[in-house]
Order: C-alpha cells, then sequence, then structure tokens
C-alpha cells in the first residue's frame, strides 16, 4: 500500500494515492490545487516573484527613461533648427509608440498564453524587449528616413514584448503563488515598476555626471554643439541600452520555468505533468518526468469523466455573455481605462511640478540634465514607491477590493481640489497634492488592477482576459497622451502659465476617477479565495457554475465529496469578510438597494448635464461628486456583518475584536474626535489651515469607514444603532465637504442651479444662508461624533438591550450632559467672559435657566407612567424636582440690578445635592457602590468648589482677564463626574467584577480619559483665541494701557493706530469685519464696567482684543476671511447696503473709533 504524504505541495508527489479513493477526477484535482494554496511561503515562491519582477523592472525603465531620452534627442537631432528642442509632435509619437505596440502585445500574448500555453510565451516578449532596445541604442537617421521614425518603429516593437509582459507575468504568478500571500506576491511583481523607474533616474544622473566637463561648455540646448553634442549623443543611447541588461539576467529563468500547474490541469487536462513539474520547479530543475504508465491512466480517466469547456471564441462569447460573467470584465477593464487616463495625464505634467520644487532648469546643460534626474528621483520617492510596497504590506489582510475603492475615492477628491482652486493653491499645495496623487495611485488602483484581473477569471481565459484589461488601460493611456497633452495648451500660452487649460483636464480627470468607482463596484473581492473558487468551479460557494465547472456536461451530476472531515479542503475556513462589496452586486440581489437602476440613472443625468450646462462645469461636477459619493456608500451600508456565530438571546458573538475594527475605532476617533473638531476651531477662527485639516479628516475617515465593514472577528447584530446612525454622520460630512468646497470655490458666480443655491452673482443671502448651515453643521459634528462613539461602544459591547436599556439611556444622556456643561463652562471662563457681558446676564443666569429646564424633563420622564413606584424613582424624580425648583429660585436671583447682573451660588448647590443623592444610591455589586460613591463625591466637589469660585475668590464679581488656577477645577470635576456616571451601568460594572478589575484601578483611568480630554479641549480654545486675536505676551501692561471706557489712557499712544487694516471684533467670534460696528458694538459692552478679582476696574477681559505695542494687527487673519467668508465674516452693513467693495475699504479703523 502507498504511503500519503504530509500536506503541502509534496501532495503532488503521490497523487493519485493520496486521494485514489476519491472517483471523480476532478474533486481530486480540486483537491491536489487546494493543497498547493496551503503550501507555505518558500525560496520558489520568491524565485516567481524575482523572474517576473525583472521583466516589470525592465518594462518600467525602458518606457519612463524615454522621458530623458527625448530631450536629449532634440539637443543631438535638433540643432539646426536653432532651439536644441524635439518638436512636441515628435516626442508624443515616440512616446504613444510604446503604448500602441504594449496593445497589441497585450492582446496578443495574452491570448496566445491561453492557446499554447503559458510557458511556450514567456520568455519570447522578454526577448522581443532585449532586441528591440539595443536596436533603439543603435539607431541612427538618414537621408531616407529620420531618427524618430526609427525609435518609433522599435519602440513599436518593444511595447510587443512589454504588452505582452502584462498578462504572463501576472498569471504565472498567481497561478504559481499560495493562496494566503498570492496578492503580496502579485503586487510585489508589480512594484518592480517603482524600482524600474527609480534605476532609470539614477542612470540618467550617472551619465549627466560622467559627461559633466563636456555639458558645461554649453549653457543652453540650443548652444550645444561639438564636444556637448557628442556626449549628449552618447548619453542617451547608454541610458536606453541600459535596458537591455536585466532583461538578459532573467531570459534564462523565464525561458527555463515549467508550465503553471492550473494550465497543464485544467487545458492541457494532463494531472500527472502538473505534478511532474511543480515538483521539479521546486527542486529547480527545468521540467518534470512523470511516469508514464500512470501518466496515460489518469489522462485517459480524465477525458473519459472531466469534461470542463473547451476554449474557444463561441465559447469566449457565451461565457461573457452572461452578466455575471460579463460585468467581472467590464469592471476590469473599465477600472483600468479610467486609471490610465488620468496615471499618464498626471505624468504629462511633470515638467511643472519640477518647476515648482526648482528643477526644471539650471546654469548649463549639465545642471539641466542633473537637476531633472534628481527631481525626477525625489517624485518617485516621494509618492510611487511608497505606495507600492504599502500596497504590498496590506492587499492581503485589507483586500484588492477597499483598496482600489479607496484609491479612486481619495483621487476623486485630490483632482477636484486641483482642478477647481488650481489657481489659488501655492506652489507647496500643489507639490503636496501630487505626490498624494502618487501614493494612492499605486496604493490604490495601478495595482489593483493588475493583481484582480489575475485572479477572478477562469483558467482557460484567464491570460485572454488580463490582456483585453491591460490593453484598455493603454488605451486610455493613448487617449492622455494624444487628447489631453494638446489640451493643456488651450488658450493663451505665457511664460509663467505654459498650460492655461490644466485646471480643467484636472476636473475631467476627476470624472474618470469617479467612474473609476462605479467599475470598481463590479469586481470581486478574491482576497483570501482559491483561483478554482473565483472561477466558480467548487461546489458550495456562492460563485459555483456547475456548467463551467465541467460537473453536468454529458449526464454527469454534481460531485459530493466523499473524502474524510480531514481531507474537506475546498471550503475556505473562514468567512467572507469582503461581503459588503461583492454580496450586494450577485445577480440576485442586483435590483435591491445596493445601487439600483434608479441611483445609475440618476447619476448618468447628472453627467449629461455636466457636459451639456453652460457653466464652466463646476457646479455640475460637485453635484456629480455628492451624488456619486453617495451611491458609492450604499453597498457598503448593505454590510450586515455575519451572524452566524451569535446566539439567540446575544447581540454579539464571543469572538474578540479584530486589528482590522480596532484600525477603524482608533481612525474615527482620530477624525472625528480631533482632527474634525481642529477644524471647527479654526473654521470659526478664520483660519486658513480649516480647509486642509478638514480635508485631512475626510481622508482619515474615508479608510476608517470602509474598515469598519471589513472586520473580522466579533460578529454584531444587525441592525444596530451604531450602524443606523453611522448614515447620519456620513451625510453630514458629504453636506459639510461639498457646503466648504463650494463656498471655497465661489460657485455662485455660475449660472446653473448650484450657481443659485449658493447665492449668485448678484445676491449674497443665498451665499449667506450656505455660510451659516455650513457652519452650524461644522459645530454639531462634534456632538452627533460623540454620539456615534457612543453608541459604537455599546453595540462593540452587546450592552443596553432589554431591560438595560432605560439604564443606559439614563447614564449616557446625563453623564454626557455632565461633560457637556464642564465644556461650556472651560469655553466661559477661558474665552467667553466678553460674550457674557455684552449680554447683561451672569453665567448663573443661563445655568439656572438650563437647570430648570431639566428638572422639569426629569421630573415627568424618570418613572414610566402607570406603573409602580419603586424606590429608584422617588429618588430620580425628586432630583428633579430640586432641580426645577433651584432654577426658578436661581433665575430671580440672577436679575440685573441697576443695570449689574448679580452672581448666585444656586447652581453649584444643585449640582453639590445631585452628588449627595447619587453617592447614597443604592447598588445590587460592591464594585458598583464604589463606583457610584466616587462619581457622588466627584460630582459634590464640583458644586462645592463651584460654591468657593463664586462666593470666596471672585467674590461676587464678573471675575477678570486671566482665570485663576482654583477656576479650572469646577469645570474638570464635571468632565470627571460626567465619565464616571457614564461608565456606571449594571453591565459595565458586572464585566468588571467578572474580570476582577478593582474600583481603583477603573476610576483611576476614568480620571486620566477626563485629564486628556480637559487638555484637548484647552488647547482648542488656546488655538481659537491666538487665531481670533494677536493676542499680548504682557497682558497686564496691555490692560494698564486702556481706560474704562475702552479707549486709550493717557500714558501712551493708541497702539492700533500703528495698524493700516485692523478687523473690529465680536467679542464671541472673534474677528469680524465691517465699518460702524466698532460704537455701535462697544457701547454695548462699555456701559458695565469690568472687574477683575481683586474688584479693580479692567478693561480687557477674556474674549476682547489686547493687541500688544510691538505687534502690528495687518494680518492674516483679515486675508484669510476675507477669502473664506464663513459666518460672522459678512457684516450687518454690508448686508443691508450691499454697497461696500469686497476686500477693500471693509476693515479700515477711522480715528476715534473704539474696538
Amino acid at each position: 500500500m502507498a504511503s500519503k504524504t504530509g500536506g503541502g505541495n509534496a501532495a503532488f508527489h503521490n497523487f493519485h494515492n493520496d486521494f485514489a479513493h476519491i472517483q471523480d477526477p476532478n474533486e481530486r484535482r480540486r483537491l491536489a490545487l487546494a493543497e498547493i494554496d496551503k503550501a507555505p511561503f518558500g525560496w520558489y515562491h520568491v524565485r516567481a516573484i524575482v523572474v517576473a519582477g525583472i521583466g516589470f523592472f525592465t518594462d518600467a525603465y525602458d518606457i519612463f527613461a524615454i522621458n530623458f531620452v527625448t530631450s536629449m534627442l532634440g539637443v543631438v537631432y535638433w540643432q539646426d533648427s536653432g532651439s536644441g528642442t524635439i518638436p512636441s509632435s515628435s516626442d508624443t509619437a515616440i512616446k504613444v509608440a510604446t503604448s500602441g505596440g504594449t496593445v497589441l502585445g497585450q492582446l496578443g500574448f495574452g491570448w496566445l498564453a491561453d492557446v499554447v500555453g503559458r510557458k511556450r510565451m514567456y520568455g519570447l516578449e522578454l526577448i522581443l524587449i532585449i532586441f528591440a532596445t539595443l536596436a533603439q541604442a543603435l539607431a541612427s537617421d538618414s537621408p531616407s528616413i529620420s531618427i524618430v521614425g526609427v525609435i518609433i518603429f522599435w519602440r513599436v516593437l518593444m511595447g510587443i514584448g512589454i504588452g505582452g509582459d502584462y498578462p504572463l507575468s501576472s498569471i504565472i504568478t498567481s497561478e504559481f503563488a499560495t493562496t494566503k500571500w498570492r496578492g503580496a506576491m502579485m503586487g510585489a511583481v508589480f512594484a518592480m515598476q517603482g524600482i524600474g523607474q527609480f534605476v532609470a533616474a539614477i542612470i540618467a544622473l550617472i551619465v549627466a555626471e560622467g559627461f559633466k566637463e563636456s555639458l558645461q561648455t554649453a549653457a543652453s540646448a540650443s548652444e550645444c554643439a561639438g564636444v556637448c553634442q557628442l556626449a549628449v549623443d552618447k548619453m542617451w543611447r547608454v541610458i536606453i541600452g541600459f535596458g537591455a541588461v536585466p532583461g538578459c539576467v532573467a531570459l534564462y529563468f523565464r525561458l527555463t520555468i515549467p508550465e503553471t500547474p492550473r494550465y497543464t490541469f485544467d487545458v492541457a487536462r494532463d494531472s500527472e505533468k502538473a505534478v511532474a513539474d511543480v515538483e521539479a520547479y521546486k527542486s529547480g530543475q527545468h521540467e518534470g518526468s512523470p511516469d508514464e504508465v500512470s501518466r496515460a491512466a489518469v489522462l485517459q480517466d480524465s477525458r473519459q469523466r472531466l469534461d470542463p469547456p473547451k476554449a474557444s471564441w463561441a465559447d469566449f462569447w457565451r461565457h461573457y455573455s452572461q452578466w455575471k460573467h460579463g460585468k467581472v470584465l467590464l469592471g476590469t477593464a473599465g477600472s483600468w481605462f479610467f486609471l490610465d487616463v488620468a496615471f499618464y495625464g498626471l505624468g504629462l505634467n511633470n515638467s511643472i511640478i519640477l518647476q515648482t520644487i526648482g528643477f526644471s532648469k539650471g546654469s548649463d546643460m549639465h545642471q539641466v540634465f542633473r537637476r531633472s534626474a534628481i527631481g525626477n528621483l525625489i517624485l518617485v520617492c516621494a509618492g510611487a514607491i511608497p505606495g507600492y510596497w504599502i500596497t504590498v504590506a496590506t492587499v492581503d489582510t485589507v483586500g484588492r477590493k477597499p483598496i482600489q475603492l479607496m484609491g479612486f475615492s481619495l483621487l476623486t477628491i485630490f483632482f477636484i481640489i486641483i482642478g477647481f482652486a488650481y489657481h489659488k493653491l501655492s506652489e507647496g499645495g500643489l507639490l503636496a497634492l501630487y505626490v498624494l496623487c502618487q501614493l494612492f495611485f499605486n496604493f490604490g488602483p495601478n495595482a489593483t488592477t493588475f493583481i484582480v484581473p489575475g485572479e477572478c477569471f477562469p483558467t482557460r481565459y484567464r491570460s485572454t482576459s488580463h490582456g483585453i484589461s491591460a490593453a484598455s488601460g493603454k488605451v486610455g493611456a493613448i487617449i492622455a497622451q494624444t487628447v489631453f497633452g494638446p489640451l493643456r495648451t488651450k488658450g493663451t500660452v505665457t511664460k509663467t502659465n505654459t498650460a492655461p487649460w490644466l485646471n480643467h483636464i484636472m476636473q475631467i480627470f476627476a470624472l474618470f476617477m469617479l467612474c473609476g468607482c462605479f467599475t470598481t463596484l463590479l469586481i470581486p473581492e478574491t482576497k483570501r479565495k482559491t483561483l478554482e473558487e473565483l472561477a466558480g468551479e467548487v461546489p458550495g460557494t456562492k460563485n459555483y457554475d456547475p456548467e463551467s465547472a465541467g460537473h453536468q456536461r454529458d449526464g454527469l451530476s454534481t460531485p459530493t465529496c466523499a473524502c474524510p472531515d480531514s481531507l474537506q479542503l475546498i471550503v475556505p475556513a473562514e468567512p467572507d469578510v469582503s461581503a459588503m462589496f461583492s454580496t450586494p452586486l450577485d445577480d440576485e440581489q442586483m435590483p435591491s438597494p445596493a445601487i439600483g437602476a434608479s441611483h445609475l440613472s440618476i447619476y448618468l443625468l447628472t453627467l449629461v448635464a455636466a457636459m451639456t450646462s453652460p457653466l464652466t462645469r463646476p457646479s455640475a461636477f460637485l453635484l456629480s461628486a455628492i451624488l456619486a459619493i453617495t451611491v458609492i456608500v450604499r453597498p457598503c451600508l448593505a454590510h450586515g456583518g455575519h451572524s452566524d456565530k451569535i446566539p439567540e438571546d446575544a447581540a454579539i458573538s464571543a469572538d474578540a475584536l479584530d486589528s482590522r475594527l480596532w484600525a477603524h475605532i482608533l481612525l474615527m476617533v482620530l477624525a472625528y474626535g480631533l482632527i474634525f473638531p481642529t477644524g471647527m476651531v479654526l473654521g470659526i477662527a478664520h483660519s486658513r489651515w480649516h480647509v486642509p485639516v478638514q480635508i485631512a479628516g475626510t481622508a482619515v475617515a474615508i479608510p476608517a469607514y470602509f474598515l469598519g465593514h471589513m472586520h473580522k472577528g466579533r460578529q454584531f447584530k444587525h441592525p444596530n444603532i451604531h450602524a443606523s446612525f453611522a448614515n447620519s454622520l456620513v451625510l453630514m460630512t458629504i453636506v459639510q465637504v461639498a457646503l466648504g468646497a463650494g463656498l471655497k470655490l465661489h460657485l455662485e458666480e455660475g449660472k446653473g442651479v448650484i450657481g443659485r443655491i449658493f447665492g449668485g452673482k448678484s445676491g449674497r443671502y443665498g451665499r449667506r444662508t450656505i455660510v451659516i448651515v455650513h457652519s452650524w453643521i461644522g459645530k454639531l459634528m462634534p456632538v452627533v461624533a460623540w454620539t456615534q462613539m457612543v453608541f459604537g461602544g455599546i453595540v462593540a459591547l452587546g450592552f443596553c438591550r432589554g431591560d438595560h436599556t432605560g439604564q443606559c439611556l439614563a447614564h449616557f444622556i446625563m453623564g454626557s450632559a455632565f461633560i457637556g456643561y464642564g465644556i461650556v463652562m472651560t469655553i466661559l471662563l477661558l474665552v467667553g467672559q466678553a460674550w457674557l457681558r455684552r449680554t447683561g446676564r451672569s453665567q448663573e443666569f443661563f445655568d439656572s435657566c438650563i437647570i430648570a429646564a431639566w428638572g422639569c424633563v426629569n421630573t415627568f420622564t424618570e418613572h414610566r407612567w402607570g406603573g409602580p413606584w419603586v424606590k429608584n424613582d422617588l429618588q430620580h424624580t425628586s432630583m428633579g424636582i430640586v432641580w426645577w425648583c433651584a432654577g426658578l429660585l436661581g433665575v430671580w436671583l440672577s436679575r440685573s440690578r441697576r443695570g449689574s447682573p448679580r452672581r448666585n451660588i444656586l447652581p453649584g448647590l444643585v449640582i453639590f445635592l445631585t452628588g449627595w443623592g447619587m453617592s447614597a444610591h443604592p447598588q445590587d455589586l460592591p464594585i458598583s457602590s464604589m463606583v457610584h460613591t466616587v462619581f457622588g463625591y466627584t460630582l459634590m466637589a464640583a458644586g462645592a468648589t463651584r460654591i468657593v469660585e463664586i462666593c470666596f475668590l471672585l467674590k461676587d464679581s464678573r471675575g477678570g482677564s486671566e482665570p485663576s488656577s482654583f477656576q479650572h477645577l469646577p469645570p474638570f470635576l464635571l468632565y470627571a463626574s460626567g465619565f464616571l456616571f457614564m461608565s456606571a451601568t449594571e453591565e459595565q460594572m458586572q464585566v468588571l467584577a467578572d474580570n476582577d478589575v478593582t474600583h481603583v484601578s477603573y476610576i483611576l483611568i476614568l480620571f486620566s480619559i477626563a485629564f486628556l480630554l480637559y487638555l484637548f479641549v484647552n488647547i482648542l480654545l488656546h488655538l481659537y483665541a491666538s487665531y481670533a486675536w494677536p493676542d499680548d505676551e504682557t497682558n497686564g501692561v496691555a490692560t494698564a494701557k486702556y481706560g474704562p471706557s475702552g479707549g486709550v489712557s493717557s500714558g501712551g499712544a493708541d497702539p492700533r493706530r500703528h495698524s493700516r487694516r485692523v478687523s473690529s471684533v465680536r467679542p464671541e467670534m472673534g474677528p469680524r469685519p465691517g465699518p460702524g460696528w466698532h460704537g455701535r458694538k462697544a457701547s454695548v459692552i462699555n456701559h458695565v464696567p469690568y472687574r477683575d478679582t481683586e474688584g479693580s476696574t479692567s478693561n480687557i477681559p477674556n474674549g476682547l482684543p489686547r493687541l500688544p505695542r510691538h505687534r502690528v494687527t495687518d494680518s492674516q487673519q483679515v486675508r484669510d476671511a476675507e477669502e473664506f467668508e464663513l459666518e460672522g465674516l459678512i457684516s450687518e452693513e454690508e448686508d443691508e447696503n450691499g454697497d461696500a467693495p469686497k476686500g477693500k475699504g471693509k476693515n479700515l479703523v477711522k480715528d476715534g473709533d473704539n474696538v
């Protein structure tokens, strides 16, 4: 009896013995391939990557090197014209020739690899590349043919070889790869393109240094003659010829590689030969030598029992005429086409970017070539190479489809910004966006469009389909080079603006990236799936197609696996974690809300409007972007998680949170907890950093959103409050970004619908409304985000269900209220005192009103009316009664007396009593009693310190310009009280008790969180104050200079007179331009004297401008305010009169005005 193998690729050695008990040859083949897919990563995998990668290195080198060569050809062959520059038509023809040949090679070699085999074609394309490369290096012109014609001929031939390398390298790598690391292996092969670009720039730099002395004899290309011209002629030949060197190294290994096992299995149907070939490849031999007797027996059995469809044009059309197969080819080909239009189109603008970073010119020809090489090295290292290798590191964990969709989405945003704000971007901003585009091209669709077509098609058409997809991309590259290249110079070309139509081209590229988002939805997620499963050949999977698998031909029925459990290898061991991307697009679900015909029809109508609108099209593009993002998000929302492991009486499974879900949590906290609040404060302060920060928040939130739908590990029941409420946050983000972009781009200047929405050219009230809406959405987003974070914690832990719902609502609402009250107190303490003075009320007046209202609500909601009263109901209701009774008294005591509002201790006393009541709240668990006790004491301390502050520190005065250290204590204790109460539900306490966590550790952790939040709030308020007012480092000196009326004391001249343009100030908002506000608003403030902590008069409370003698206020804030125009920036006088000229004269301070 023959022994069986131990698994891995060794399964091939005893293939017939291992699976002899399985009668179906297809099942035996499938199990053997499953063993290959499970094989550990070994040196033979590394060899496959290197052999295929060297080809891609050569391809990229040859394509990228021509950018250096064409400028050198101009110096050598166009000196007679006096310019030393190659004509643009010749330059374009040389570059397009490569792309044209690539299209032919991708289609031809892709088809031949499916017909005659991968091995027979692999190496031929490299021979073609080497031969054509050397021929180019030796080319010369003659009277009968120009150098351009010769180079075009050889580059077409070279392009055919390069085109053949795309499908062959991709397919061979995927068919030799293990399933677990297939994406990384294919990505590493494709990443050699970045290395090829890098080496091309290095070789260009080396030859420039090698011919330095000769090149320094000429100051410009038109003067490069004699030794300089001879040196340049040698340089371009060396650069081109070097491209053949790595190809020669890889040629031997390509010619000796065995046939891929899947081709031998599925097309040649020779199982024993496939076994021998793989064993030969593992051992470094050229070709396997199977046992001929066994081979003949297995081959005969396979031909009788296994009859999958044979490759033919009729079968090809039949296969892809089915939507479930045709949509995949449409998705891969369409994505590659849309990508390459923008990818190659952006590459046309390298000269502009090099000029931006100062590497476009030089004092002599050596400096010109040297700086060009260094500049290209910088661009490649800054964006391209990192993007490639980030993809390699993440493609098998994050997945192909999420990376591609994320890339297309971010590129859409980047191109919109470049296109619509091109003339407003600084050089640094343009460079940053260019680098980001390069990064997310390669950590995005540029890599995944190469990987996915090598995985998702059946073996008999895998190479042909990959060739069709790749050829579609190169057609897009040809369009970019021939159509968009000349379009750049449409309009009036000047020395400072060599591409006047470039911004419109970027807008068009944004549309192509948007279309790429939609074609991405058509492709499947291929991560961690076998090639047979993706081809629909594995029974029990959703893609299973019995006819394609050969299971229902000639009367054969679908097989059932007769093997033992240990051999049930064809079903994946883990669930499909990318169901959110693939499931909504199944045929039976296509009419569902994922992306229905109504969504697509609306979007197509919008695109028609974009093309036919009489506008310059920013409005239609903006509407398209908003609509498209909404449609893209819909399939993601269809991800319901997997609920097969969740017990009937639970909301979550017992699994742990996986790394992707943790990444989602951290990124969402970063985006909505830190970045967006910072952007909100910068927007209120009218900082120019407002928009970049909001864009950064959006860039972080997009991948975080997708990660939340891609998690494995813990499963959650759907629908749940976190998933449902996410729609509100996503919608607010979309509207906020869209309105902000519209305001920044001044879309009211358009004539279409969007222009009218934003106010139109003739009116400002429409724009003012948009400004206010945008501002309030920005201010509400932190509140909504906080709510969503709370919901996320609840859902992640499976809390707040059934009888626990009411308690959860009480704890989280009340705890959030304490934290919110603390934040309001912090704002009023640090920057809000001037606003209080303007209202003519004391802070306790507003506190008492809110306490009274809150008490009324609690009085009638704490007890479920109609039900029995319990002791906790009575205690909570009595607290509500105390609140509204004390609140009414506080309102009365805070009333103004002879124009001076009064302080009182009622809010502090109510907080103290509430803490005392909660400290005595009865609990079932000891740890719960301790946490509630500490919460009560903390709240009592907050109330007591507030009373001490008012009575003994401030002595009933309004307070001074700078808070004392003690005044930070009451708001901080409110923060801590809020976190303690939010974290004291019965379910939370039970978890702590089950895990032996002491109350001391728990409380200290909560206090630490409160410290961090208080720090962050203080940082935000400091940031606001820094931008809102040019603050004084010596507050006492500035205070001494101003008298009670707000004017200047006799001690010195008003330092504000040194400013030509000083923004007037609205205390609660910071800078507020507009003539006439000074006297009218200041009079409201100045009629009440300000009192500091000593009871003396002070004129500069927090919230008013403190302008130092040494600082001039002709500041950037005014210019930024005029540019962005957020809420409060448009003065009432300008709105009423409509005469104030924009940006001029409206911020001048006249002599005698008081601020």
